[in-house]
């Protein structure tokens, strides 16, 4: 099924599990107004097109998106 930007804002917004670089993520959040959360153990860095792009938008902008470093394990379910 296809969801539209339009339903994804409406809602309490995106968890991109194991979302690697995060590609996703920034095009939700920053270029759609889609919150967005990435849960990636991996350390995640904008790329300088990503920066640039940041920096053109100002404050008005959501900004990056949040970035949770954690597998997604019995660990993880278990706190709050």
């Amino acid at each position: 099924q296809i969801f539209g930007t339009e339903a994804l804002r409406g809602g309490a917004g995106v968890l991109d599990v194991a979302g690697g670089g995060g590609d996703l993520a920034f095009e939700l959040q920053c270029r759609n107004g889609v919150r967005t959360t990435l849960l990636e153990p991996r350390e995640v860095r904008l790329d300088s097109r990503q920066r640039r792009w940041l920096r053109k938008q100002g404050e008005g902008g959501l900004g990056p998106y949040r970035h949770i470093r954690d597998l997604l394990d019995e660990r993880f379910e278990e706190s709050d």
